[in-house]
């Protein structure tokens, strides 16, 4: 039987912090995304537990009249955790060294692991189509575990929100970018 995920960029937020919350233009986009989703058969919405994240998720599971489940283990990639001025160069090496850490931060394989095994873990209990809310950088770790091509070129074209369909037919998806 043919399952299908929505791997979904949460909308645009004030900041990044695991409280900031949807700006006035993501809280519209949002609404944008529940119509857009609202025909697809979604019967599962599992979120990242960061408010802009949940947010996203809450206007769709109104619209779709649906439970949202929060899973932690779709909360952003930790980069590192310290300031640093130079992170957009952290995050292009994460992309191509997936072992490489920074102080306080995960690998890129340790948060491609936990956001594969939470989609994984969606699929067993969606009987269609989900959607799943997480964020930009975990996002293309979880494509890359099926097409190594993707990496820090298609994380910056990401926009916010976004969406990416991954039909399940076997072990590896087809995978179709619906929202740019």
């Amino acid at each position: 039987m043919k399952k299908r995920i929505y791997l979904i960029l949460h909308c645009e937020a004030e900041g990044l912090a695991f409280r900031s919350k949807l700006t006035s233009e993501g809280r519209t986009a949002a609404q944008k995304l529940s119509d857009f989703l609202y025909d697809k058969d979604v019967d599962l919405i599992v979120s990242s537990p960061f408010i802009r994240a949940c947010e996203t998720a809450m206007h769709v599971s109104e619209r779709l009249q649906l439970k949202m489940i929060k899973d932690i283990r779709l909360s952003e990639k930790v980069l590192c955790t310290e300031n640093a001025e130079d992170w957009l160069t952290m995050v292009e090496k994460s992309f191509s060294d997936l072992d490489l850490t920074f102080p306080g931060g995960e690998s890129s394989n340790e948060a491609m692991k936990r956001g594969v095994i939470a989609l994984q873990d969606t699929l067993l209990h969606t009987g269609k189509s989900a959607a799943i809310i997480t964020h930009s950088n975990l996002l293309i770790l979880i494509l890359k575990h099926f097409q190594k091509e993707f990496g820090y070129q298609h994380w910056k074209a990401l926009t916010s929100p976004d969406v990416y369909t991954l039909e399940f037919l076997s072990e590896k998806p087809e995978i179709c970018r619906m929202w740019n």
